[in-house]
């Protein structure tokens, strides 16, 4: 798996080493369709377990035409209003600055 913050704009978001991320991140379920917004924004459809309604977040300010989800069927992400502000990808962690 490549880097997460190869596929992440450095100018927004950072590496964040996983003992000093923020509280509140929960595992969820993405689910394989993910559409693209413009060529730095992707829309992911996600849950977090089969029992619970998708809900639709946005990850933003990627590297242009980088999917940060492509192939990732499971991940720790940290939500704000439907954004996506942190990343956990098995200790591969980056959040907005």
């Amino acid at each position: 798996m490549a880097d997460l913050m190869e596929s992440l704009d450095q100018s927004k978001w950072q590496k964040v080493d996983v003992s000093k991320k923020q509280a509140g991140y929960t595992e969820f379920q993405v689910m394989r369709q993910h559409k693209k917004l413009s060529p730095t924004s992707y829309r992911y459809v996600i849950q977090t377990d089969a029992d619970e309604d998708p809900k639709g977040v946005v990850v933003e300010f990627t590297e242009k035409e980088k999917d940060p989800l492509k192939d990732i069927g499971t991940a720790e992400l940290l939500l704000k209003e439907g954004q996506v502000v942190g990343i956990d990808l098995d200790g591969d962690c980056c959040e907005l600055k």
